[in-house]
């Protein structure tokens, strides 16, 4: 996606390069070398998120020191969501990009939301920009329950010509929650010995594999599932089944809790996993 060029681009450019440049400006010794750096000086950036008053929904989220400062406006009736980088406090010059494939027909569909990824990579190259997260958070409603669905698409913002250009190297899963109800008499109730809703988590973190001598980062991606009351299904039905004290337990699901290596393609600029990544419908499908 491509911002139409202007005068003030050049401005824009040279504000952006010195944001990375900024964010490279002390480079710590080997043995000070801080856990969200690699070798290569590839770094996560934890970002301090607020919510922004106009248009409803929008969301701001900076770097501790305000060295770096990412804004994501809410979609509205004239204009797609927009992304706004802001290289340092006090300044105004920065990229703007619009989130066009993140915008929906339906602005008053309120089971789905757009929210910042609480983090930023800076890569070492200044001329690569860097990454940012979007979270597109989808809510359903069960009979007695409900669940919400994140996924996360990691948007490289980077300097091309005039302008600045952005494109998504990755989707994940990031995160689910679901309940949903499993007692409807008295003797659903005893039978389960009152864990009257099936449960199911999934949670995931992003790291740098620092082991990374030179070029763009290598991402570790972790997942982490649970069910609860045991290994519950939602392909099965739990009713009818009488539950054990020892079944009154939140369990790990191994096959969803797993690591891969995500490494960028040359040719696309895209991430891809070491090995494939299982499909989990029990946690991730709405």
């Amino acid at each position: 996606m491509k911002q139409n060029p202007n005068d003030v681009f050049h401005v824009l450019k040279r504000a952006v390069a010195a944001a990375c440049a900024t964010l490279v400006w002390v480079q710590p010794t080997a043995a000070a070398r801080p856990a969200d750096i690699d070798l290569a000086g590839n770094s996560i950036k934890t970002l301090t998120l607020k919510p922004t008053s106009e248009p409803a929904e929008s969301e701001q989220g900076c770097t501790p020191d305000r060295q770096l400062c990412i804004e994501l406006v809410a979609q509205t009736k004239e204009a797609p969501p927009i992304l706004k980088i802001r290289p340092a406090a006090g300044q105004d010059a920065g990229a703007q990009l619009e989130l066009r494939d993140l915008q929906t027909d339906a602005l008053w569909d309120n089971r789905r939301s757009l929210a910042l990824w609480p983090f930023a990579v800076r890569l070492a190259a200044p001329d690569q920009g860097m990454l940012v997260g979007v979270s597109e958070d989808v809510s359903t409603m069960y009979s007695g329950g409900g669940g919400s669905f994140s996924t996360l698409h990691l948007l490289q913002v980077f300097p091309k010509g005039s302008g600045f250009e952005m494109r998504e190297v990755l989707a994940l899963p990031l995160a689910s929650s679901l309940m949903i109800r499993a007692c409807f008499s008295e003797r659903d109730y005893a039978d389960r010995r009152g864990a009257c809703h099936d449960e199911y988590s999934f949670s995931s973190t992003i790291k740098l594999d620092k082991s990374v001598t030179s070029g763009f980062p290598r991402l570790i991606y972790r997942t982490r599932a649970t069910s609860f009351p045991g290994p519950v299904s939602r392909s099965r039905d739990s009713l009818g089944k009488r539950l054990r004290k020892k079944d009154i337990a939140t369990v790990v699901d191994r096959a969803c809790t797993f690591q891969r290596l995500l490494t960028r393609q040359p040719d696309s600029g895209a991430y891809m996993p070491d090995k494939p990544i299982p499909a989990c419908e029990e946690y991730l499908e709405p």
